[in-house]
């Protein structure tokens, strides 16, 4: 097998419709067969940023691959209109099918890539193309609704128009306008002025239409128009989710995931389908998931403001390998039946934060992981005692000056640093109820999902709870470790709203995903309670309308309950020993 490495620009790819794809191939410079891994990407096949970050595609073909990076539907260079994820179960099928067929194919194919390239591999999966032998997915959606364009009930309105505007909307004026350079260039231009003043736009009401991405693409606006408009439910379900398809995959997956990443909760559904569900005995016992500190698209020792140190970076996991050799070892065991050693490792591995080492586990969630109760004081206090009698706490939300985003799970310009931030500017304001515990004095480990539990009364038919728990330095420095919201009128059915009735008194429970943190004696736990996280989230109108018709947003006042009938408290996952 040679080593040298061929480029072979923009080969055609001719769909079941007669629309053709371009790809890029990098193969070995021989005559032989090999297994071939494809990429679909709607983000430019020459975008080496996105499509190199699971490995890198030369190294890969001088091991004897053939490496495809393909330009989706409607995108760059390939033919075709682009219709987030609708396409993309058919298109990826017949990609897959096209790629066993090539000369240099032996037959056998895999797909890999990350975030949108990672959904488009789920979807091609649920339609089996025999072809197919394995996915390699990174921080990919699940649900096209819940835990992506939309969680606990309330609009993910950074991630959804800075992606549509800065991420899919330069290629698509490019596209419209062709034809017309001059126009071309004025159109981008306006696209880069509106990048720059996303966040005043996010303030507009109502949010449709939305100018900056009218009459820039055919399918734009109506893309940013139906996720602002369609809280609770997805006209196109079937087509663009992967959600409840598992059964029909029987290839298995290596996942590779982030604590800090805007699809964790994603991530982590899809693995436990897999090992639940899915069509296949061998996709059950073979798919591997593995958890970072990172945030979307990040993987870096520094996340955020937080060093994890070296060995969390993808260039050196565990001081063992690098992402390439981790999908090498992958593929060879797959497509290759090569012992690689990656079947006699656990299932999962995560990365402990705060102790900051890699771990070994059988599954996900822990089965050793023991729930306790850390309950709200109206003294300001976090502890494991329950509450004595007390008057309500009460938070706010002003239209005019919401909390804004500061880290987290989050997708949004550059401005917005994702992953952990030190929550200090967040914690002096007026409308963010504080709840800090006394010094741990021995290490607390909070591996699982997370949640609050919390009785809330509220003055409007609608409105927002969000709760983030903070690790506290001695110093006093508070970094954000995981974060959840909850609209109201979506406290009993993500899918049914029921407004609220002023005054009365609900319980409520946050889903706030799920970490590995292990908090340090010294430290303190702290827990934030507030009515707004924005531009991450829309504004709560309050009136029960949806973002895309309010023409206002009203003043908001809850009280939050710590009583003995009513003892709100965040929900902890801790591993002993």
């Amino acid at each position: 097998m040679s080593t040298r490495v061929i480029l072979e620009r923009d080969v055609p790819c001719t769909l079941r419709d007669g629309t053709i794809l371009m790809a890029d191939a990098y193969r070995p410079d021989d005559n032989d067969r090999h297994p071939v891994l494809l990429q679909r990407t709607p983000y430019d096949k020459t975008f080496w940023p996105f499509t190199w970050a699971p490995f890198d595609p030369t190294k890969m073909a001088a091991a004897g691959y053939v490496v495809i990076i393909q330009d989706v539907r409607g995108r760059f260079m390939s033919g075709g209109t682009y219709d987030p994820y609708a396409d993309e179960d058919v298109d990826g099928y017949d990609a897959v099918q096209w790629a066993a067929s090539l000369e240099s194919s032996n037959g056998r194919v895999g797909t890999y890539g990350i975030s949108y390239m990672g959904g488009v591999q789920w979807l091609t999966a649920s339609l089996r193309p025999p072809g197919l032998g394995a996915i390699a997915t990174i921080t990919s959606p699940n649900d096209a609704v819940e835990n992506h364009y939309v969680r606990g009930g309330a609009l993910q309105l950074g991630l959804v128009a800075s992606w549509a505007l800065a991420s899919v909307a330069p290629n698509a004026v490019v596209r419209e306008f062709m034809a017309d350079p001059a126009r071309v260039k004025q159109e981008i231009a306006g696209v880069i002025d509106d990048i720059d003043a996303i966040d005043e736009w996010l303030r507009r009401v109502p949010l449709v239409p939305f100018p900056p991405l009218e009459n820039r693409g055919e399918t734009l606006a109506k893309f940013f128009n139906d996720r602002v408009s369609t809280e609770t439910r997805e006209p196109r379900h079937d087509a663009i989710s992967s959600s409840h398809r598992h059964g029909d995959i029987s290839v298995p997956a290596l996942q590779i995931a982030g604590w800090y990443d805007v699809l964790l909760q994603a991530d982590l559904e899809h693995f436990a389908a897999m090992r639940s569900e899915c069509g296949s005995e061998d996709a059950r016992r073979l798919s591997r998931l593995i958890v970072g500190p990172w945030a979307h698209a990040s993987f870096a020792p520094m996340v955020g403001e937080v060093d994890f140190g070296f060995r969390s970076a993808a260039t050196l996991l565990d001081l063992k390998e690098d992402f390439t050799s981790l999908h090498r070892r992958w593929f060879d065991a797959r497509l290759r039946g090569i012992d690689s050693g990656i079947d006699a490792e656990a299932p999962v591995k995560l990365f402990v934060m705060g102790r900051n080492r890699w771990r070994d586990e059988d599954a996900w969630p822990l089965s050793r992981a023991r729930e306790q109760r850390w309950h709200v004081h109206d003294s300001g206090s976090l502890s494991p005692v329950p509450p004595a009698d007390s008057v309500p706490s009460v938070f706010t939300l002003d239209p005019d000056d919401p909390v804004p985003t500061r880290g987290g799970n989050i997708l949004m310009t550059l401005r917005h640093i994702r992953g952990p931030r030190e929550q200090s500017p967040i914690e002096r304001r007026d409308d963010v109820l504080v709840f800090t515990s006394d010094p741990i004095t021995k290490e607390l480990e909070v591996t699982g999902p997370v949640r609050f539990v919390c009785w809330i009364a509220a003055e409007t038919v609608d409105t927002d709870v969000v709760a983030r728990l903070c690790d506290v330095y001695p110093d006093g420095r508070s970094y954000n470790v995981v974060d959840g919201i909850r609209r109201l009128r979506f406290r009993e059915s993500l899918r049914e709203p029921k407004p609220l009735t002023p005054g009365e008194v609900v319980r409520v429970e946050v889903d706030m995903w799920a970490t590995s943190h292990v908090f340090i004696p010294g430290h303190r736990l702290r827990l934030q309670v507030c009515a707004s996280d924005f531009p991450r989230y829309d504004r709560c109108p309050g009136n029960g309308e949806t973002s895309a018709t309010a023409k206002q947003i009203l003043p908001q006042r809850n009280k939050l309950f710590h009583d003995p009938h009513r003892p709100s408290h965040i929900v902890l996952p801790v591993v002993e020993g």
